[in-house]
């Protein structure tokens, strides 16, 4: 069964909430905890993080040593946002313990054969789905991608088109989140952007994506959701951090309820 991006409109303000998933899910390193110690190039942070991009670069968490304040992904863990009249909540996975690798992040590009599968902790019904996520090394055009979603009745949905990641560098795209720097995990060495805007091209930005599920698959529920990049740039590297899911809120749906049968008895008497 195939469904596209975007076929439906919810005509009110959502509120996307963190969805657990089973960390196993998750296949990379993309942060250096802020209790990690320097061990000097060539290996400055080699040990608990593994490489975004071509320079070496990897986000960091605020605290870290040597970091600017008020850079770097929260300590919390947690992600806000307002864009497009929703409002979205994500928890990162845990960066770990400052001595090891510790996968916090689904590596979707380029393909290596793995899974790209991210399983929830526990099954549920969503009207919408949102996945926070990024690319490096994408060349100037955005990764364009898939995502398939089974049920716990077994029954499975295509989504083409609903993963569009921009570069987290990227000068013309508007993320929902800036990390406000990036530190090379060979060197040590930080680029760091206090207080830059999210339209700028610095400070290593993530991107939500959108996926609202048809009618039918809003009354199953969700058991497991798999990735796939579909165009993208040959040297591309794409990432999800991140699912949040929502429900229309009651009483909107109500109202537009209410407004449909109001417009739609006042045709009638019109009519008679």
């Amino acid at each position: 069964m195939v469904a596209l991006a975007g076929s439906m409109s919810s005509g009110f303000c959502l509120e996307y909430l963190p969805v657990a998933v089973d960390p196993a899910g998750f296949d990379f390193d993309t942060v250096v905890e802020n209790s990690a110690t320097n061990q000097g190039s060539p290996n400055a942070f080699t040990g608990v993080s593994q490489t975004l991009d071509g320079s070496g670069s990897v986000f960091y968490e605020n605290g870290l040593s040597g970091s600017q304040s008020g850079t770097g992904l929260p300590q919390n863990n947690q992600i806000t946002a307002s864009a497009g009249g929703n409002n979205y909540t994500f928890n990162l996975a845990s960066y770990g313990n400052g001595t090891s690798l510790t996968s916090n992040t689904l590596q979707i590009a380029p393909d290596e054969g793995l899974p790209n599968t991210l399983t929830l902790n526990t099954p549920a019904s969503f009207y919408s789905l949102a996945f926070l996520g990024f690319s490096t090394e994408a060349g100037g055009s955005d990764a364009i991608g898939q995502v398939v979603i089974t049920f716990t009745d077994n029954s499975t949905t295509l989504y083409t088109n609903v993963l569009d990641y921009p570069d987290w560098y990227s000068t013309s795209n508007v993320g929902i989140f800036n990390s406000q720097g990036r530190i090379q995990n060979t060197s040590g060495l930080y680029n760091q952007y206090l207080s830059v805007p999210l339209t700028s091209g610095d400070g290593g930005r993530l991107y939500v994506s959108l996926l609202n599920l048809t009618l039918a698959d809003q009354a199953k529920l969700v058991k497991s959701l798999t990735f796939t990049i579909t165009s993208s740039a040959s040297t591309d590297r794409s990432y999800v951090m991140s699912v949040a899911g929502a429900v229309p809120e009651p009483t909107s749906a109500m109202l537009l309820i209410a407004g449909s049968m109001a417009l739609l008895f006042s045709n009638r008497r019109r009519q008679s």
